[in-house]
């Protein structure tokens, strides 16, 4: 299980590519609606980063 933002072997994600390599590679361990918002926010990065809540 992931801790404090750690994936399972203790690597913390430090860029966009690397974060998308880990969501992909746990996507299939996902509940299903953690993985459609995983999907969006692969599918979306600027919203997720730029975007508001309200957005």
């Amino acid at each position: 299980m992931a801790v404090g933002g750690a994936t399972m072997d203790g690597r913390v994600p430090r860029d966009f590519e690397t974060l998308r390599t880990t969501i992909l590679e746990r996507r299939t361990s996902l509940p299903k609606r953690i993985a459609q918002i995983a999907a969006y926010a692969l599918d979306n990065p600027d919203d997720i980063a730029f975007g508001t809540a309200a957005s």
